[in-house]
């Protein structure tokens, strides 16, 4: 890919992927250009890689409609043209003018990156039939700081979301799955212990 890595970078894979194959969830928080988008889909790929007999997907959740598309774009520039990863972007038009029929593009992805409520009405949709929603294997929040309100359940170190990604994750709810937060604030809790 011709991307040079930095130690922090390559230490934050590897200890998030470590947790995830351990079956927890992970947290990064570093400052603001400091290479997240790139190590979410270094995670991301070699997810998705390692788990190729089950067909898993990734699934990147982030809040506003720039970022996906700066997310999808600088997949589709290192990992695509490596072969390590195979993306689709979900905004509106590409559903409104797609239809059911495109649903062989989301089937050959193994990346897809979304808004919230986007990709929920996509599933409520059938534009991402169920069968695509339960080989999602692993969900990465980016910005997940942007979907949360309020402060930490007493009983728990789970976050209160928004709406529309309450609704999501209701959705994502009904099978395990491993899920990557990013972050540029500190944390604010130990999502994963």
């Amino acid at each position: 890919s011709g991307l040079s890595r930095r130690s922090y970078q390559e230490k934050a894979c590897l200890e998030a992927l470590r947790l995830l194959r351990g079956g927890e969830n992970a947290e990064i928080n570093l400052p603001p250009g400091t290479g997240k988008t790139l190590i979410s889909q270094i995670i991301g790929c070699i997810w998705s890689r390692e788990s190729q007999e089950t067909s898993a997907k990734v699934l990147c959740i982030v809040p506003t409609s720039a970022l996906r598309e700066q997310h999808y774009t600088y997949c589709a520039r290192w990992a695509e043209g490596s072969g390590l990863c195979k993306a689709i972007e979900f905004t509106s038009d590409w559903i409104r003018k797609k239809g059911i029929w495109h649903q062989k593009k989301v089937e050959q992805s193994n990346f897809l990156f979304a808004l919230p409520e986007l990709f929920f009405n996509a599933v409520q949709s059938a534009h991402v039939p169920f069968e695509i929603l339960e080989s999602v294997g692993l969900v990465i929040f980016d910005e997940y700081d942007a979907f949360s309100i309020g402060i930490l359940r007493a009983e728990g170190y789970k976050l209160r979301f928004t709406k529309d990604c309450a609704r999501l994750i209701e959705l994502l709810e009904h099978k395990e799955r491993r899920y990557l937060l990013m972050s540029a604030t500190p944390a604010r809790h130990h999502y994963g212990e």
